[in-house]
């Protein structure tokens, strides 16, 4: 139970530590300072800061991945379940923004490990969506890197609200966001209809 809590303490501390000073400027002290453990805690933990960003950014995949399939799992319809998908990135980045401020980085920016692991969790969620093209056979045309644009859409502008902090303002963005998803599968005119019945888009 102690090495558990060690690690979750660490674990939220590179996250936090890494939106106080930047990918390139990261070190381990850092690290330990914000968990309050020791260096050698941190080593019998992890091999170096590049291992714990990795384990840091799948942490906050599997967070968001566990409340998404949570929340979509008694949902039939695939667009209420892109809904209740995009609901719970916008409340996990609205909580729990240095956790969500991983999931959106640009992995070309990164070395391996953390690049695939980044490409990974991106193509994780384009899947979820990439199940709309089995529902509405019209979308079967769309370009292949559709739900890739979409995911990396979202995530960019998640992005910018945690940096401006604005992250608490995120789910106010879901119907304007979720009209813009459902869009290449549903048409203009029932996108809208779904994401925003009482707003003029």
């Amino acid at each position: 139970m102690v090495r558990e809590d060690q690690r979750r303490r660490l674990i939220g501390a590179v996250a936090t530590a890494l939106a106080d000073n930047g990918y390139a400027q990261l070190t381990v002290q850092q690290i330990v300072s914000a968990a309050h453990v020791s260096r050698r805690t941190f080593y019998e933990h992890f091999d170096n800061t590049q291992d714990a960003l990795v384990s840091a950014h799948d942490d906050a995949a599997e967070r968001l991945a566990a409340a998404i399939a949570r929340d979509c799992r008694r949902l039939g319809e695939w667009p209420s379940q892109v809904r209740a998908a995009l609901a719970a990135t916008l409340g996990f980045a609205a909580s729990e923004p240095h956790l969500a401020q991983l999931l959106t980085f640009n992995a070309v920016a990164f070395e391996p490990p953390l690049a695939t692991r980044v490409d990974d969790s991106h193509e994780r969620f384009a899947a979820m969506l990439r199940s709309g093209r089995d529902h509405y056979p019209e979308a079967a045309s769309l370009p292949k890197l559709t739900e890739r644009f979409l995911v990396g859409g979202v995530l960019a502008i998640v992005a910018k609200g945690i940096a401006k902090g604005e992250h608490r303002g995120l789910p106010k963005l879901e119907p304007h966001l979720l009209k813009l998803i459902l869009l290449p599968y549903l048409g203009s005119a029932e996108a809208r209809r779904i994401a925003m019945p009482s707003a003029e888009s």
